[in-house]
């Protein structure tokens, strides 16, 4: 989830400054550059980071079918 937040980040012109799991996720990133698009998808990018994994993959195993 994290990880798809830093990857759109990345992609979006923004800096990733910083990522923590523990004790409460979240990605610090410094926006300046980025518009109030590029920020709306990014927030958004977290939740489809599981989905493409668990639906377009799907891997072996998986509990959704």
């Amino acid at each position: 989830h994290e990880l798809a937040h830093s990857i759109v980040a990345i992609a979006a012109g923004a800096r990733v400054i910083e990522i923590n799991i523990f004790p409460t996720p979240n990605v610090l990133c410094d926006v300046i550059s980025v518009d109030s698009t590029g920020i709306v998808v990014i927030g958004m990018s977290g939740m489809f980071l599981p989905y493409f994994i668990a639906i377009v993959i799907k891997p072996k195993n998986f509990w959704v079918e």
